[in-house]
């Protein structure tokens, strides 16, 4: 019995773990591209992660929190935060209820980001829905596609 709670522990331990080291990496590569991170125009790179979550549910609240915790640097404040969590929060808890495939999930995935991060910059910043909509979302699907294949091989 005790041999089984310390194991238990043991994972618990090493799944937080986890979760932290992906947040980091998640903030820090957000924070050292800041000027392709964020805006109409983006291409950011931590996107690269995001597809663990989906594949490995463990890593889900980890890069929940990394997103939020990137999303506080942004110039947007804390409405970026907001559709930041909406979009990710929606990609791990609710879309895989119906979405079991994860290259639809990174279709999924850009048209979401897309569409909120568009109407988010069109009500802030008054940049076009359409244009935000088209360089957020097809960066996201590129970015998340290309890590369905990394992060797929991490796992193994």
């Amino acid at each position: 019995m005790i041999k089984e709670e310390v194991l238990i522990k043991n994972q618990t331990i090493k799944t937080i773990s986890m979760n932290a080291i992906v947040c980091a990496m998640y903030v820090a590569l957000c924070v050292a591209l800041n000027p392709i991170s964020f805006g109409a125009l983006q291409f950011r790179v931590a996107t690269l992660l995001l597809p663990l979550g989906f594949q490995d549910k463990r890593f889900a609240n980890g890069l929940i929190l990394g997103v939020i915790l990137a999303n506080l640097t942004s110039s947007l404040g804390l409405i970026d935060v907001l559709v930041g969590f909406t979009i990710q929060f929606t990609m791990y808890y609710l879309f895989p209820y119906f979405i079991k495939n994860k290259w639809i999930h990174g279709i999924a995935y850009a048209v979401l980001s897309g569409t909120l991060v568009a109407l988010e910059l069109l009500s802030v910043l008054h940049i076009p829905f359409l244009y935000s909509f088209i360089t957020v979302g097809l960066s996201g699907l590129i970015l998340y596609e290309v890590g369905n294949v990394l992060c797929a091989r991490l796992l193994k």
